[in-house]
């Protein structure tokens, strides 16, 4: 992605005098924002800036994917989840691989976010999870 390069300030001194005053207030608040819209679209945008949350958690499941330990994960933000996103699960009982990409079903209740079910991971066997939980403000 390409920098925004071409942010050029507002200066009152460019105005006729009479413009001038109310140039300069509002280029002081305009002036402000378009640095902080170009520093974060210029690369500083990340997972606080965000509406996700990175999360790494240890689960069991049993042969129905049900959760038998570990299902419990206290969320930072106080916003509705409106989905999740499994990005790694690592086998830690056997080194096996999941038989497929984790999907995760949950319910949230007072900040805290209980794991249901999860498909294609090995029966009695522990995981660490690693997933993004989406929010909508």
């Amino acid at each position: 992605m390409s920098e925004i390069k071409n942010v050029r300030k507002i200066l009152a001194q460019d105005y006729d005098e009479e413009y001038r005053e109310p140039i300069g207030k509002m280029a002081e608040i305009l002036n402000s924002f378009m640095v902080d819209v170009t520093n974060t679209m210029n690369g500083n945008v990340d997972f606080e800036n965000l509406n996700q949350q990175y999360k790494v958690f240890k689960i069991t499941v049993d042969a129905s994917g049900n959760a038998t330990t570990g299902n419990k994960i206290r969320l930072d933000r106080r916003y509705n989840v409106i989905g999740t996103t499994c990005i790694r699960a690592r086998n830690l009982t056997s080194g096996d691989y999941p038989q497929g990409t984790p999907f995760v079903s949950w319910t949230v209740n007072n900040y805290i976010m209980t794991i249901n079910n999860i498909t294609n991971l090995q029966a009695d066997e522990t995981y660490e999870l690693s997933i993004i939980i989406y929010y909508q403000r």
